[in-house]
C-alpha cells in the first residue's frame, strides 16, 4: 500500500525538471548592473550567495509551474523567499523577467521599466542575487537587492 501510494505520489508530481543558475551570465548582469549604477553615481552591490539561492528558487519555481509572478505559489514575497535563504534584511527588493535571452536583453527591459529601474538604482541596497534559468532559448531572470540587518 504504502510503495503504491509513493509510486502514485511521484506520477503525479511529473517528470523532474532540471533548474541550474547560469552563474556566468548571471554575473554579467551582476556587473552591468554594478556598471549602470556607478555611471549615475550609486554605489556598487557585493554578490550574495543567501540571495542568490533566493533568486534561483524562485526562477526555478516559475520556470516549473509556467507562472510568472513575483508571488510564490505559497503567497511568498521577496522578503519570505530572502529570510528563508538565511538573509537577515532591512531592505529587500527583487525584479523578474523572462524571454529575454541575454543580459543585454534583460537590462534593457529593467531600465526602460520604471518600477524595475527605481530598483536597479535604489540606494538602499548593498546586496544582489541573480539567476538566470535557461528554458529552452529563453531565460527565466530574478534579481533580489537586499541590505543586511
Amino acid at each position: 500500500m504504502l510503495r503504491t501510494l509513493t509510486i502514485l505520489l511521484a506520477l503525479a508530481a511529473g517528470p523532474a525538471v532540471a533548474c541550474q543558475n547560469d552563474m556566468s551570465v548571471a554575473r554579467e548582469v551582476v556587473a552591468a548592473t554594478n556598471n549602470y549604477r556607478a555611471n549615475l553615481g550609486r554605489g556598487a552591490l557585493s554578490l550574495d550567495s543567501e540571495l542568490t539561492r533566493a533568486a534561483l528558487r524562485h526562477a526555478c519555481e516559475l520556470k516549473t509551474t509556467g507562472r510568472f509572478s513575483h508571488r510564490g505559489v505559497n503567497g511568498s514575497r521577496v522578503g519570505d523567499r530572502a529570510s528563508s535563504a538565511g538573509y537577515r534584511w532591512r531592505y529587500i527588493a527583487e525584479n523578474i523577467a523572462s524571454g529575454q535571452r541575454s543580459p543585454y536583453e534583460v537590462m534593457v527591459a529593467w531600465k526602460n521599466s520604471a518600477g524595475h529601474n527605481r530598483t536597479l538604482l535604489n540606494t538602499n541596497g548593498q546586496d544582489i542575487g541573480v539567476a538566470a534559468v535557461r528554458s529552452g532559448r529563453s531565460i527565466m531572470w530574478v534579481m533580489v537587492l537586499g541590505a543586511p540587518r
